[in-house]
């Protein structure tokens, strides 16, 4: 005997209350530990968190060393209800956010796979232990994971009805997913493929399509792309760090998990600083080469046993 068939919108609405369910259970289970209401100082919470209320009181930094969507949208914005950095407004927008990710998955598997799939998908994303375990913590990975989310259903919906807005919606999408981590610009050549393969064939609309992806890719990051660049007197994107990230992470010496600075970082902050770069960075870590330490740090390479512990070094 045939069971009834499966009301889509409201076991969407299902997995919606779910996730939103077992992630303020995790908020309110971790609300009094250490790492939620008073981080670390070399943690990137703290960075987030001091970042935040300094540019709620006005104080901007000078350049914008990660990526800025999080410390200087996301968290400004949810201090409004607390002022002083109270931990419930970030964990219950996190929640919320988590939660709108999973409707997204359910959506985006349904139009790929069929609704039956759609719902299996929302619900497993619901419970997925670090996709809820990372919920009252002030990082960046809620946020990522709902733009990634965004950015595909985006892309699915523009290739099934290939409009000027979903293009639109795309190109906001990867923005957003951009100015949270930067390897989101991997994505941008698989997707300006995907536009050029989908619309080939009506160069009207095509060329409508890329006109909305890109104005809306390019309009949320320009503010933060021109401020670094008139501080650094060289055109920079919304992150200043490349380098600093690439010789931290991207380097024989480093190690894995990158929790020291390998001696590459040091060479790098020395040929800076011979450039004139800020002595202080936006995330409020001193540049290091300036010191003697650095400078002993870079020229021990024979016996590498001279390293500085990593302060704080959020992701890019």
């Amino acid at each position: 005997m045939r069971g009834k068939r499966i009301d889509f919108k409201k076991a969407c609405w299902l997995v919606f209350a779910i996730a939103l369910l077992v992630r303020l259970i995790v908020c309110w289970q971790l609300s009094g530990t250490h790492s939620v209401v008073s981080p670390s100082d070399v943690t990137d919470m703290e960075t987030y968190r001091r970042l935040a209320l300094e540019i709620r009181q006005g104080h901007w930094p000078a350049v914008f060393d990660y990526q800025p969507f999080y410390y200087t949208l996301f968290l400004p914005a949810a201090y409004v209800f607390s002022p002083k950095g109270g931990v419930w407004p970030p964990m219950l927008l996190q929640a919320l956010v988590g939660a709108f990710t999973c409707l997204l998955a359910t959506h985006t598997a349904a139009r790929l796979f069929g609704k039956t799939t759609g719902i299996i998908a929302g619900l497993l994303l619901a419970v997925s232990k670090f996709h809820v375990f990372y919920t009252p913590f002030l990082l960046l990975e809620v946020w990522f994971a709902f733009w990634t989310a965004l950015t595909l259903y985006a892309a699915v919906r523009l290739m099934q009805k290939f409009n000027w807005k979903w293009g639109m919606l795309l190109g906001a999408a990867c923005a957003g997913a951009l100015l949270t981590r930067g390897n989101a610009l991997l994505w941008t050549p698989g997707l300006a493929a995907l536009i050029l393969w989908r619309g080939w064939k009506s160069s009207k609309q095509m060329a409508a399509v890329i006109a909305a992806a890109a104005a809306a890719f390019i309009i949320p990051i320009a503010p933060y792309s021109i401020h670094n660049s008139l501080n650094s007197n060289k055109l920079c994107g919304a992150s200043v760090a490349g380098g600093k990230v690439l010789s931290l992470g991207n380097s024989p010496e480093a190690p894995a998990g990158g929790l020291e600075y390998p001696r590459t970082y040091y060479a790098w902050a020395e040929d800076e600083a011979a450039g004139g770069s800020h002595a202080t960075s936006s995330t409020g870590r001193r540049a290091s080469p300036l010191s003697s330490l650095s400078r002993s740090a870079v020229h021990c390479c024979s016996s590498g046993t001279q390293r500085k512990s990593r302060t704080t070094s959020p992701s890019t």
